[in-house]
């Protein structure tokens, strides 16, 4: 199939696939990205789409992925030229080449971890591109779970997928209430950390090798009341300039390589 009219419905259905809205009623998604798509089908999401633009040709890079892809994913693919590719495309990198996926979404009883889990709760975060941050950081350190407390923000937000370079397709990653995830740790034995500003000790101190879940808060607000109890250890970063406080995703970024710099030295000794 060709388009080359931009208000094609097909082509504006796709376009209104950017808002929250229109995913939850139709069940699908946009991956713009060539990077992003190679993970999504590495990762056996349902691609039902590929629109490729044919004027001018794609970088080399997706001509080859298109060579091998072709055979390989039973969607169906839609040939537009420059001007219908410009209104779908979402941000600046232009690869040549989107996607449109079937939301698959993870519950809590889908979720299988390792007997020593390191996941992440991440509880109210409102930025697609923090949280995408996140799952790029999550992937990189092994965490084996993101918990999305409470979110402010849908996991199938471009912005989201864009910012986690396709980390959204190979980290499992569960919408739960706090409460919920709370319990999930509990249930099993995994020892809750909460990065606050006023936590009880540094993030240097915690024991992060047995089984670890830590909890990251809103942008603004932190973390709610439900993460101060008896049971769950508060940590903090250092802060030794004017500031109070990181970004979640660098704050993420530190605790998580400590985890992980904790458990290589365990595993090594």
């Amino acid at each position: 199939m060709r388009i080359s009219n931009p208000k094609n419905t097909r082509v504006q259905r796709t376009i209104r696939l950017r808002h929250s809205r229109e995913r939850k009623k139709t069940g699908l998604f946009v991956i713009d990205g060539l990077r992003e798509i190679e993970r999504a089908q590495q990762a056996g999401v349902t691609i039902e789409e590929i629109y490729c633009r044919v004027e001018p040709d794609p970088p080399q890079a997706t001509q080859q992925w298109l060579q091998r892809a072709r055979p390989e994913l039973p969607c169906e693919w839609i040939e537009v030229d420059s001007g219908v590719f410009s209104k779908l495309q979402y941000g600046d990198r232009d690869d040549g080449v989107i996607a449109v996926a079937k939301i698959q979404r993870t519950s809590l009883e889908d979720l299988i971890v390792s007997t020593n889990p390191f996941v992440v709760i991440a509880e109210q975060l409102q930025k697609p591109g923090n949280l995408g941050a996140l799952l790029r950081t999550a992937d990189a350190t092994g965490v084996e779970a993101v918990l999305v407390a409470d979110a402010d923000v849908d996991l199938f937000n471009p912005n989201v997928i864009r910012a986690s370079m396709g980390a959204a397709f190979t980290v499992p990653t569960v919408n739960v209430s706090a409460s919920e995830a709370k319990s999930w740790c509990v249930e099993r034995g995994i020892a809750i950390y909460a990065a606050r500003l006023d936590g009880d000790q540094s993030y240097e101190c915690g024991d992060y090798c047995p089984p670890t879940a830590l909890a990251l808060g809103n942008e603004a607000r932190g973390l709610s009341s439900i993460w101060q109890s008896d049971d769950i250890v508060s940590v903090r970063l250092p802060m030794d300039g004017f500031v109070d406080s990181l970004n979640v995703s660098v704050t993420a970024g530190v605790l998580l390589y400590e985890v992980q710099r904790q458990r290589r030295a365990g595993s090594s000794s």
